[in-house]
C-alpha cells in the first residue's frame, strides 16, 4: 500500500510556526533520508543488525515530523523484525519499500516547498 500524502502539523507546532525552520527541516529530510535509507540496505545485505536497527532508530524523529503513515509504518517493521535478527530477506524487502516510499514522499515535499507559505 502507498500512501500519498504527508502532514506537516507536527513539524508546524514544534517550530512554532517558524517558515525558515520548516523549509530547513524539509529540505534536510529530503537530503539525509535517502542516503540514511541506503546505509540501512548495506547493513542488512551485511547481516549487521545492528547497524540497521540504529539507522532505523535515527530516522524515526524525521520520519514521524512528515506525517506518513506508511513511511512510518514500514521504519517500525524494519526496526522491530531487524531487532530480532530473524529475517533478513523480509528486511531487504521492507527496506526497498522504505526506499520507494520515502521517494514519495520526498516528491510531495518538494511540492510542498514549492508554496508560499507552509503555515
Amino acid at each position: 500500500m502507498i500512501n500519498n500524502e504527508i502532514n506537516i502539523d507536527r513539524l508546524i507546532i514544534a517550530s512554532n510556526k517558524d517558515e525558515d525552520f520548516i523549509r530547513s527541516m524539509l529540505n534536510l529530510f529530503i537530503d539525509r533520508t535517502p542516503g540514511i535509507v541506503n546505509e540501512m540496505k548495506e547493513a542488512c545485505k551485511k547481516k549487521d543488525h545492528l547497524r540497521t536497527v540504529k539507522l532505523a532508530h535515527q530516522l524515526k524523529p524525521s520520519v514521524d515530523m512528515m506525517g506518513n503513515d506508511r513511511l512510518r509504518e514500514l521504519l517500525l517493521n524494519i526496526y522491530e523484525i531487524t531487532k530480532g535478527e530473524s529475517n533478513c530477506k523480509k528486511s531487504l524487502e521492507l527496506i526497498d519499500t522504505l526506499s520507494i516510499q520515502t521517494n514519495i514522499v520526498i516528491d510531495l515535499i518538494k511540492e510542498k516547498l514549492k508554496q508560499q507559505k507552509l503555515t
